[in-house]
């Protein structure tokens, strides 16, 4: 076998037929853990790709600008198939076939994503890359650079054709190319900065064609290609990127003479042997292992560069292998001591700032705070002291929250936060004054901290039931309850899986009419307060139900008489006949108050 690192353009530019023997499987791969990886992969590098062209510009004129690093797609396995002369050459994919047929689908949805935005030039060039010269082509499906299994061949006709659709249910490789255009078409859609359209079309074809590379396995003759594949694809548990880390790690060691090799695993590698590890947990929309997220994370804080979910071995095997990387013993320790550190996060009590912390991320879906608050956990008390790590943490949750209560965008939050994690490394004893100046400094839409005037703007006069995740609302009326309480209340820990309350029921028009009911105004006006913040409240989910739409002669009572949280003994306190817009309004101001000192602004004093 001979291996070799090959892009895009080597690979299919030439006039070529790679098959799929019919005994391999149809196309199998999916959205979310195929369609939209490979689609984050390509942006990432166009950003790359865009930032190499910035310092390219701005160096002196004469220097030689940095050669952008490759990105790598995985491996296939070709061998030579027959074909007659002066026709299309032909190999067999031994290995690679979904890999290969995705980005045929991919290219193809570029193409015509292109040409739809009058970038003829892009177009052309990228479906060079799809089809084969015309002029050898003998029968009508040998125009295709890659042709699949039999039950694949006629959507994937109809699909790289742009055929119409005939009615019948649609398959992987219709939905994959469908996908790829949708996304295209968003992508197309955003506002860049300027960035004319024709530039960014020039930026995704140079990426497709010489910037996303493949290690390509070519057979030699005697070389059994039954058996390779199915070597390649036996069945049996995958390996997870720790199991490969472990692997490479313990190799290095076994090099290095003197290395207590079954010490160093029992006391700082077994574990990770742990079902903990191996459990699966969510991140966005996918599941991973808990390990990977941990690597991912890790290999962040300390490269501080953006780490893929797909790329973790090839990232740490890289990260060992530089000179300054210190012996293999060492970073296994360091290795392991951070996953104590990773591991603690939930384990912190009940209560406190970092379990509050903590169980923010989680609702708010923000993993990329974790490499941060790595570093700020393992700084011993001489380094950073525990109030000052907790002062950190509190600004850190401050601005997510009062950006999530704002709807500010989430976009590019990984790039604020690799920008905040540089500056927290090189000096992560003043980290609490380091996170201030970062959070309040940015100028840009993904990182301003919003002000009490812009929080007080959205939650006195905007919905926020159906324009925030409920789950975000319950932590948001959950910690206002909390801080409701004194020393005088009783210690009671808030009740699990507490529900969103609309006093003024989404259902008023029954038992809550307007008066005249069929003034318009007012009733649009109901309608605007109705998932007011004002107009929220938690109770049980057996409570919920229960109350539904009754009026607020009946609903009070209910609430008196099976609801304890200080949300509701207020209402039921000071509102013993009238529920309406007023009251809401007022409430929405009371409640937003208590937001602005839970979670204190940029210009507070509290920071100072």
């Amino acid at each position: 076998m001979k291996a070799d690192t090959r892009s895009l353009v080597l690979i299919f530019g030439k006039d070529v037929r790679y098959v799929v023997p019919l005994y391999q499987r149809p196309y199998v791969w999916k959205r979310e853990t195929h369609w939209e990886p490979l689609w984050e992969d390509v942006q990432k590098v166009i950003a790359q790709l865009g930032y190499a062209q910035e310092i390219a510009a701005a160096a002196p004129e004469g220097s030689q600008p940095p050669p952008l690093p490759p990105h790598f797609l995985g491996a296939i396995v070709l061998d030579l198939a027959p074909f007659a002369t002066g026709s299309v050459e032909e190999r067999s994919i031994i290995d690679g076939q979904q890999r290969l047929t995705t980005l045929q689908l991919f290219i193809a949805a570029a193409s015509e994503v292109a040409a739809s935005r009058k970038c003829e030039k892009e177009a052309r060039l990228l479906r060079k890359l799809t089809e084969n010269d015309p002029d050898l082509v003998v029968d009508p499906d040998d125009q295709f650079k890659v042709w699949p299994t039999n039950v694949d061949r006629d959507p994937f006709r109809s699909t790289m054709l742009r055929s119409t659709d005939d009615g019948r249910e649609q398959t992987q490789i219709q939905l994959a190319y469908d996908y790829f255009v949708e996304a295209l078409e968003e992508w197309a859609n955003e506002p860049d900065d300027g960035i004319d359209i024709a530039a960014r079309f020039a930026a995704l074809t140079k990426v497709v064609r010489e910037l996303l590379k493949l290690v390509v396995i070519d057979l030699e003759p005697g070389d059994n290609a039954q058996i390779i594949f199915e070597t390649l694809n036996a069945r049996g548990m995958p390996l997870h990127a720790l199991d490969l880390v472990k692997n490479l790690v313990f190799q290095r060691a076994a090099a290095n003479y003197g290395t207590n090799l079954d010490q160093l695993y029992s006391e700082h590698w077994a574990p990770f042997e742990s079902g903990y590890w191996r459990e699966d947990v969510r991140q966005g929309r996918l599941n991973r292992p808990r390990s990977e997220l941990f690597l991912m994370h890790w290999l962040t804080m300390q490269t501080a560069n953006e780490v893929g979910a797909h790329h973790l071995f090839t990232t740490f095997r890289d990260h060992i292998s530089t000179p300054t990387s210190g012996p293999i013993g060492d970073i296994v320790r360091e290795f392991s001591s951070d996953a104590k550190i990773f591991k603690s996060f939930d384990d912190q009590p009940s209560g406190s700032t970092e379990r509050r912390f903590f169980d923010m991320l989680d609702v708010l879906d923000t993993s990329t705070a974790l490499p941060i608050a790595l570093v700020l956990f393992r700084q011993n008390q001489a380094t950073l002291s525990v109030e000052r790590r907790r002062r950190s943490l509190d600004m850190l949750e401050s601005w997510l929250v009062r950006r999530m209560l704002c709807r500010f965008t989430t976009k590019n939050y990984n790039r604020f936060f690799l920008d905040t994690l540089k500056a927290l490394k090189a000096d992560p004893g003043n980290a609490d004054c380091i996170i201030l100046d970062e959070l309040r400094s940015s100028p840009a839409p993904s990182g301003v901290w919003p002000t009490d005037a812009q929080v007080r703007d959205v939650l006195e006069s905007t919905n926020l039931y159906g324009q925030v995740n409920q789950r975000r609302i319950v932590m948001v009326l959950s910690a206002i309850e909390g801080s409701m309480r004194t020393d005088k209340s009783e210690a009671m820990p808030l009740p699990a899986g507490l529900t969103i309350e609309h006093v003024l029921p989404q259902g008023w028009r029954q038992y809550w009419p307007v008066s005249p009911p069929d003034d318009a105004l007012l009733v649009a006006d109901r309608d605007r307060h109705v998932h007011r913040l004002g107009n929220l409240t938690l109770v049980t989910a057996k409570l919920n139900p229960a109350l539904s739409n009754s009026a607020w002669p009946t609903k009070r009572p209910e609430l008196n008489k099976h609801s304890v949280l200080l949300l509701n003994r207020r209402i039921i306190d000071e509102h013993p006949d009238t529920w309406d817009e007023v009251v809401i309004d007022t409430r929405s101001s009371e409640l937003t108050e208590h937001i602005l000192k839970l979670w204190p602004g940029p210009t507070s004093s509290v920071w100072d």
